[in-house]
């Protein structure tokens, strides 16, 4: 589903802490779930707020060396 919002320009996150939420009888009270229904994960999408990178930008080998050193 992630991949399928991606490719139509949406974004999109999966919540893999749902299962827990839902081990709370009141939070299943609240949210009206039909019985015998129990949520593992849920996804959430939505237009994107700003474009994301396609190339990660390159790390400073630098800064990388001067923290090893410091240790």
């Amino acid at each position: 589903m992630l991949i399928a919002a991606e490719s139509i320009d949406l974004g999109g996150v999966w919540i893999g802490l749902t299962r827990f939420f839902f081990q709370n009888e009141e939070n299943i009270k609240k949210s009206d779930l039909p019985t015998g229904y129990k949520p593992f994960c849920a996804v959430a999408l939505g237009y994107k707020g700003e474009d994301i990178p396609t190339v990660p930008s390159k790390r400073n080998g630098e800064l990388i060396l001067i923290m090893i050193n410091m240790k």
